[in-house]
C-alpha cells in the first residue's frame, strides 16, 4: 500500500514542474546588516548561481511550496475583492516573499496578468499574484487583472 501510495504522489498535477530544481536552505547573514544589505545578499548569490554552467533560471522564496507548505508569517491576512462586503468567511493569505521569475523557475505558468518585476518594491499600490481558483472565487465572470483585494 505504502508503494502503491507513492507513485499515486507521484502522478499528481501540482501545477508545478520541479523534475529540474534544486531548492537550497541559504539563511542571511541578518547578525547585524542592513534589510538592504540581506537583499544585496541574495542577489548576489542569484547573480552567481545564473552564471553557473546549466543553470536556465534561478529565483529565491522563504519557502518551497512542495515542502514548506504552512510557512509563512501570522494567522493569515483576511481579504475580500472590489465591491465585496468583508466578512468572516473571507479568505485568508499568508506573508511569503519571493522573487521575479520565482513562478517561471518552478514551471508554473502566469495565466493572465504578469510576473513581479524589480520596480515592484517601489510601488505605492501593492503587487499581488492569485491563482485562478482564487481569481474565480473572487471575482466570477470578470477579468481579475487590475482588481483590487
Amino acid at each position: 500500500m505504502l508503494i502503491t501510495t507513492l507513485i499515486a504522489l507521484q502522478s499528481i498535477q501540482t501545477g508545478m514542474d520541479t523534475r529540474h530544481v534544486l531548492a537550497i536552505d541559504v539563511p542571511a547573514p541578518s547578525n547585524g546588516k542592513t534589510p538592504q544589505q540581506v537583499v544585496d545578499f541574495y542577489k548576489e548569490s542569484v547573480r552567481q548561481i545564473d552564471a553557473l554552467p546549466g543553470v536556465t533560471e534561478t529565483a529565491f522564496a522563504m519557502v518551497a511550496p512542495w515542502r514548506d507548505a504552512g510557512g509563512g508569517f501570522g494567522v493569515g491576512l483576511q481579504f475580500s475583492g472590489d465591491g465585496q462586503v468583508h466578512g468572516k468567511d473571507d479568505p485568508r493569505a499568508l506573508w511569503r516573499i519571493i522573487s521575479p521569475g520565482f513562478f517561471s523557475a518552478l514551471g508554473v505558468p502566469i495565466i493572465a496578468g504578469r510576473d513581479f518585476n524589480a520596480l515592484d518594491d517601489q510601488n505605492q499600490e501593492p503587487v499581488v499574484i492569485v491563482s485562478a481558483t482564487l481569481a474565480q472565487r473572487m471575482f466570477p465572470g470578470q477579468d481579475p487583472i487590475n482588481r483590487h483585494v
